[in-house]
């Protein structure tokens, strides 16, 4: 129904809900949801090999027991956060995601070789932050259709 009273009024608004027809038929999970995945796949991503934690399986036994003691106790970096790194990429989604920021989430994964349960949720993160805008660009269009008529 809305549909088509937007094609028949045209211009901004048939466009606005042209842009929202690629996600009609796609499950999209809220931001809450992608939050929630995050840290699991941060850790399957950190053990990927050739990442620093599945390096630590070529240690020696006792660096490998020494390292599991120091595990007990979490130590996180304050300040500034190294983005050149994958751990300092990794840490800086997080911190996004903490602050409630998923764009930058998604900007701070660029460049990474992801593996592929964090990349799907990266291709879902962006397709949220793709139907936000369509949605946010719909309302607009509605608002000034309806201010006009």
């Amino acid at each position: 129904m809305l549909g088509t009273y937007a094609e028949a009024q045209g211009g901004a608004l048939k466009a606005a809900f042209a842009g929202l027809q690629p996600f009609a038929e796609r499950r999209i999970p809220p931001v809450a949801v992608l939050a929630a995945r995050f840290p699991s796949l941060t850790e399957q991503q950190r053990a990927m090999p050739g990442s620093e934690t599945a390096a630590a399986a070529e240690k020696p036994w006792w660096q490998r027991a020494v390292d599991r003691l120091t595990g007990l106790v979490s130590i996180r970096r304050v300040g500034s956060i190294d983005s050149a790194s994958v751990e300092g990429k990794l840490e800086a989604a997080e911190a996004a995601l903490r602050d409630g920021d998923l764009a930058a989430a998604v900007v701070a994964l660029d460049g990474m070789t992801l593996i592929p349960a964090l990349q799907d949720w990266r291709d879902q993160a962006q397709a949220r932050l793709d139907l936000d805008a369509a949605l946010d660009a719909h309302g607009v269009a509605l608002r000034s259709h309806l201010a006009i008529h």
